[in-house]
Parts: structure tokens; sequence; C-alpha cells
């Protein structure tokens, strides 16, 4: 598993799937959690190539291209964790 970045990081993504597996994609790769309120139902090809420009735009990209919006907020997630004995 690669080490966790920050969203400037990211320069493009692929996935075919739901938005939930998109979001738990992008949570594997940042190092927070991401949560899915689109309400969305159905899978989808998620699909943003690398930009060519110097200053990385992903989050422009992916709301220009695929409509969708990452902004930090704070929530109640409820999470597990496994402790050894």
């Amino acid at each position: 598993m690669p080490k966790a970045s920050s969203i400037s990081a990211i320069r493009s993504i692929s996935v075919e799937g739901t938005t939930d597996e998109f979001c738990q994609l992008l949570e594997r790769r940042l190092d927070r959690p991401i949560v899915n309120e689109t309400n969305l139902k159905g899978e989808f090809e998620f699909h943003i190539e690398p930009s060519q420009a110097e200053k990385n735009n992903f989050l422009d990209r992916l709301r220009d291209e695929l409509g969708l919006v990452i902004a930090p907020a704070q929530r109640n997630i409820e999470i597990l964790v496994f402790d050894p004995r």
C-alpha cells in the first residue's frame, strides 16, 4: 500500500464502480476519510487524466469533468478499531 498523501498530490484517477468504491479509493490514497454524500446509485466510470499544467488542479477537474466536489467538513463517523491483544 502506498503512503497516504494530500489531495494536492493526486494528478489523475481512473476507476469503474459505485460512488462508494470511488470514495474508498480516494481514502486509501489520502490521509483522511471521504464521506459519500452524493446519493448516486449505480456504477460509473470515474476517469480524470493527469494535468499538463504546472499547477495541479485535480479538485477543479473533478468538479468540472465529473460534477463532484470534495470539500473539507467535520462529521461524526463510526469506525472500528482493531488492537492487538
